[in-house]
């Protein structure tokens, strides 16, 4: 008879501990984002990939006025095609969607939701997109990169437009990496926020030339940016983006307003990272010209420490993580 109860309260603890062990595991798997909150229009159980990228506008059925796909629905199909998934299959590597489309399927109003947003929204249900795109003139000077980077998606952009002019952008490089058009010189606009060149392959135009308008050199650089990320699991965003910079063609001669840093050699091999300098860097003076304010933007390697200013004489008047 205390055999069978001694038997009988072994198995009872067993089942407990069963359960228990169940929910700690579970616990786990929420604490770490893998079983979702409830999210409008998006599976709450699903396993969000970490490849996915967005162009920013809207597609079909709306059409360019000249009775093509709008540049937005250009974007997403130039993407597609540079990373070989043209019927943007999750099976087969990255995808991408536009934001209009995004903003449906959540259950957002496209036409009253601003794009800061959609992007906090992402960032919050973790929904896996790590590369925004803008194909607009002067898309990378848009106030609204910032929140695309601190919910972990790197944004590219045109630096300003298809004309060989000097864009007077005193901030320099900002959230959104701004990109020219060229193939082994930059053939259109430059200056301080230029961060690199780039073009379609020839093989988007029949084998005839590699077109360089910087409404489609983004989606080019966006693309070698999602590769090196499918090359290097270690990596962040920001650390990506500075392997980007140490892959471009001018990269060992150091930037420039004319060529940034350059075209991105994918070929490049890049052992070693280097550190970032903060981004949007600007300062103002007080009105009473006592003082000087500095706001930036970390650039968040995953080895980041600090922000430090420092004097020409090495003197540190400044220090920290934030």
């Amino acid at each position: 008879m205390q055999n069978n109860r001694a038997e009988r309260t072994s198995t009872r603890c067993r089942a407990v501990f069963g359960k228990l062990l169940w929910l700690v595991i579970a616990s786990l798997f929420a604490v770490n984002g893998i079983v979702a909150a409830s999210v409008k229009g998006i599976s709450t159980n699903a396993v969000h990939s970490s490849r996915k990228a967005l162009v920013l506008g809207r597609g079909l059925p709306l059409k360019d006025p000249n009775g093509g796909p709008t540049h937005p629905e250009g974007a997403k199909d130039n993407f597609l095609k540079l990373m070989g998934n043209l019927k943007n299959d999750p099976r087969k590597g990255w995808t991408c969607d536009l934001s209009w489309d995004l903003m449906k399927k959540l259950g957002m109003n496209p036409e009253t939701t601003s794009f800061e947003e959609l992007f906090r929204y992402i960032g919050t249900h973790r929904l896996g997109y790590r590369i925004v795109m803008q194909n607009m003139a002067a898309g990378q000077s848009m106030a609204f990169w910032g929140a695309a980077v601190d919910n972990g998606m790197m944004p590219f952009a045109p630096h300003y437009n298809n004309t060989h002019v000097r864009y007077n952008d005193p901030v320099g490089l900002k959230a959104a990496v701004a990109v020219g058009g060229g193939t082994t010189v930059n053939y259109y606009s430059h200056g301080e926020s230029l961060e690199l060149y780039d073009a379609l392959p020839k093989s988007f135009s029949g084998g005839q030339f590699e077109d360089a308008a910087e409404s489609w050199a983004n989606q080019a650089v966006a693309a070698k940016f999602a590769r090196i990320l499918d090359a290097h699991s270690e990596y962040n965003i920001w650390d990506a983006r500075e392997h980007l910079r140490q892959a471009g063609s001018r990269f060992a001669q150091g930037w420039s307003e004319a060529e940034g840093f350059g075209r991105v050699n994918e070929s490049t091999v890049v052992t070693n990272l280097f550190p970032g300098a903060p981004v949007g860097f600007w300062g103002a003076k007080s009105p009473d010209n006592r003082k000087v304010k500095f706001t930036w933007r970390n650039f968040l390697q995953s080895d980041f420490a600090a922000t430090v200013i420092a004097r020409k004489n090495g003197q540190i008047i400044y220090e920290a993580r934030h």
